[in-house]
């Protein structure tokens, strides 16, 4: 069947939707008020010249906090915390800093490019947008043709950021089901695991806290954000106990009272053994226990009849069992202001996912559960006009110091904002396609700020499968491992040079 699209339209639709470079990097501030709109620009003088400060937000990480640039003769020159952001209580961290360097960098994709050489060979040759989007188009329309104009035929991905919604839009627009983001190789099991035990992925009050157990999870030097210092300037200060579980002995662990070097991949027996004492010891709560759990009985029976034991644990584990053994006392001694810390990335192997659903339960067997100094979950905020959608923020940590927060929406077209994402899993579409065990033929993929070749898991299968592509199209901001295999690549705008949707309070 003949697919009849004109060159402009699928321009309209495709990569031109994420190549945003002549936007500005002012984006409305949506924390500000009225009289705050109205005060003066903070200009200042330097030393070469007019320096215009704009608000703006950082995409360094998840969290999105918001930030001040400063700007003089057209570059950005520093970047600050907005004092207005609640959650980033003015802080920004040394990751936000270096959203400079990234704009900088030398090594930034400037022009886009087609391959002139084998696949990883890193041989490309530099082209027009006008012919990088002739030689897309050809590409696409000769695969829909051939595939009978099945859109499936086509593999989208994307990595996290303010402008993963617009790629995904290009990718509801184009019809196909093929659909991934870094959720599987990043937190989908974390998120999975403690949604389908508790119904929600909840957040840890640690400023309220008196034990915290922190398993696989280097706050100390991993993405600091305001969290981070509420554990290590309040938590510890005020004499709450941290329990380190980690292989390695990281920043994290020298700072907790107690570093358990645990073996790698053997956590679910870790939470099992604790969840063991807790229940032939009869030190869980009762009264939570018996309003809020389904199947307790049978999960016990599970626990105690498998003999899930401290002993049992400490032969796969390499821990001591009188630790285990400790520990669960201890954590049930401080319930229900004790916390088996959920983590984000969380996707590390294959039983992840049982393992955060355990934690869930050993968590809710203290009954620090929605509980201050527990895992809490938080208010909806309405979004305007969109109150059906997820919402852009729960105020779990304001329910849990009492405060009462306002959230001030921004100009009219800035607060659509909160978009729930669908996400397939990376690893099994993988290799469900190197085997061909797919119901179709997929022979094109459009991969937009996503480098699966250096995140997931056996990186030779993964070049495998870009190998196996008869078109890939790679959109980022610098030549990442994945984009090495690409056949066309197209520069993207860094962030602090766009215009995006906002979409913040992420982490």
């Amino acid at each position: 069947m003949k697919i009849e699209v004109s060159r402009r339209k699928f321009l309209q639709g495709s990569v031109a939707l994420t190549v945003l470079g002549g936007s500005t990097i002012a984006v409305p501030n949506l924390f500000s008020n009225e009289e705050e709109k109205a005060k003066p620009k903070l200009n200042t003088k330097t030393g070469t010249g007019e320096a215009e400060e704009i608000a703006t937000l950082c995409e360094m990480c998840v969290n999105k906090c918001a930030a001040i640039a400063r700007v003089e003769n057209g570059r950005v020159t520093k970047l600050d915390p907005n004092p207005l952001f609640p959650k980033s209580k003015n802080m920004l961290c040394p990751r936000g800093n270096a959203g400079i360097q990234a704009l900088y960098d030398p090594d930034r994709l400037k022009y886009p490019m087609i391959r002139n050489g084998e696949k990883g060979s890193g041989e490309f040759k530099r082209v027009t947008w006008d012919e990088a989007h002739a030689y897309i188009t050809e590409k696409t329309l000769k695969i829909l043709d051939e595939e009978k104009d099945n859109r499936s035929s086509f593999l989208f991905c994307a990595g996290e950021g303010m402008a993963e919604h617009t790629f995904r839009t290009f990718y509801s627009a184009f019809g196909s089901s093929n659909w991934l983001n870094h959720a599987s190789i990043c937190l989908m099991t974390v998120a999975a695991g403690f949604s389908t035990t508790l119904g929600s992925y909840p957040q840890a009050d640690l400023d309220n806290a008196e034990y915290v157990i922190m398993a696989g999870a280097n706050r100390a030097e991993a993405i600091v954000t305001p969290d981070t210092m509420d554990l290590f300037k309040r938590t510890q200060r005020r004499g709450a106990k941290l329990i380190c579980v980690d292989p390695r002995f990281t920043n994290t662990a020298a700072k907790a009272d107690k570093w358990l070097a645990i073996k790698p991949g053997t956590d679910l027996a870790f939470v099992l053994a604790l969840t063991h004492v807790v229940l032939t010891e009869e030190l869980y709560n009762k009264q939570y226990v018996e309003d809020h759990f389904n199947g307790f009985e049978e999960y016990s029976d599970l626990v105690i009849s498998n003999k899930y034991t401290p002993e049992w644990a400490a032969e796969i584990t390499g821990l001591r069992a009188d630790d285990i053994t400790e520990i669960a006392r201890e954590f049930m001694a401080h319930a229900p202001r004790a916390i088996y810390y959920p983590g984000r990335r969380s996707t590390f192997a294959q039983n992840d996912f049982q393992l955060r659903r355990a934690m869930a339960i050993f968590q809710g067997l203290s009954g620090g559960i929605d509980t201050k100094g527990g895992l809490i979950f938080g208010d909806k905020i309405p979004i305007k006009g969109h109150a059906g959608l997820q919402p852009i923020y729960d105020r779990a940590q304001a329910r849990a110091s009492g405060k009462k927060e306002e959230l001030v929406t921004g100009e009219e077209g800035y607060d659509d904002c909160a978009i729930s994402t669908p996400a397939g899993s990376w690893i099994g579409w993988r290799n469900r396609y190197l085997e061909d065990k797919m119901d179709y033929n997929v022979r094109g993929m459009f991969i937009y700020k996503h480098n699966p070749v250096l995140n997931m898991p056996n990186s030779a299968k993964t070049i495998e499968m870009l190998k196996k592509m008869e078109l890939v199209v790679a959109i980022d901001t610098m030549p990442s491992d994945t984009v090495m295999y690409a056949d066309v690549v197209l520069p993207e705008a860094h962030y602090l040079e766009r215009t995006d949707p906002v979409k913040t309070f992420g982490g």
